[in-house]
């Protein structure tokens, strides 16, 4: 059974230094695009492991964690069998007081581009070194890219579900030219971007005012934020739907909930689009 939606506004990676990021195969370029707040400029790990790969985070101080989300990778659309493990420790080389928040999950890796991004959740979790651990099967003929790394303390979860007439979209970007011919020719550069549409009905009150929050927190449409479409806090495996994430922005610069009845409002929704990735992607 899907979990409540929720939310993260703050990247508790954000602000790290590039040296706060550690491969296992002492890869250093770019670093700084982990945690940039965008999805469009991507690390290139490397080629140089066949089966697997280990990140290691130090967030300066010990925090409270209960979730990764890994934006824009590769790893689940050209690897086979890719999983992706969670653990902290008190030490930097993960071997003091070590607690696996999250067991290793397979990655969802099916349709274009929700394969490309993953969340992992579990209950709060207080270390200064996390690590995470990639593993596939296949040979890595690929080299390794991520977009994005965002890390949570606490997520805030909404009390309804979306109703039905909610649901998903996907737009293209492309450059068309038409031929005196009668030939068109096009040019694809970009997409496609996921796009969701979220709506609610017969709130209460109480209702109503977590959404009123969440658009307040993101500022309408100017602040990007990892909406997480099933809440969870174990940590056993996640499913592919508990892995199923978007990060991005609303479109709406305006709200207005309607009220139907004595303390019941209807919302015509909100639309999520994800952030840009890179060129052609």
């Amino acid at each position: 059974m899907l979990g409540l939606h929720a939310y993260s506004v703050t990247n508790l990676l954000e602000g790290l230094a590039a040296t706060a990021f550690t491969w296992s195969n002492a890869a250093t370029t770019n670093r700084s695009f982990l945690n940039d707040g965008r999805m469009d400029r991507r690390m290139v790990i490397g080629a140089s492991v066949a089966s697997g790969i280990t990140l290691v985070i130090d967030l300066g101080s010990a925090l409270a964690v209960s979730g990764f989300a890994v934006l824009n990778s590769n790893v689940a659309v050209q690897k086979t069998s890719a999983t992706l493990r969670v653990r902290a420790a008190d030490d930097a080389g993960i071997s003091v007081n070590v607690v696996t928040a999250k067991a290793a999950s397979t990655l969802y890796s099916s349709s274009t581009p929700r394969n490309k991004d993953h969340v992992l959740q579990f209950a709060s979790v207080t270390k200064r070194y996390w690590e995470l651990t990639w593993t596939w099967s296949a040979p890595n003929v690929t080299n390794f890219a991520i977009g994005e790394l965002w890390a949570f303390s606490a997520s805030t979860a909404l009390s309804r579900r979306t109703i039905y007439g909610s649901g998903e979209g996907k737009k293209m970007f492309t450059a068309s030219t038409p031929f005196e011919t009668g030939e068109r020719r096009g040019l694809k550069l970009g997409g496609p971007q996921r796009g969701l549409s979220l709506r609610w009905s017969d709130l209460s009150p109480s209702e109503r005012d977590e959404l009123d929050v969440m658009w307040s927190a993101v500022e309408a449409n100017i602040a990007p934020f990892l909406w997480i479409d099933s809440r969870e806090t174990v940590a056993t495996a996640a499913a592919a739907a508990e892995q199923n994430c978007v990060f991005g922005r609303l479109d709406e610069d305006e709200v207005d909930f309607a009220n139907h009845d004595f303390d019941r409002h209807d919302f015509a929704g909100f639309r999520l689009r994800s952030a840009g990735r890179e060129a052609g992607a």
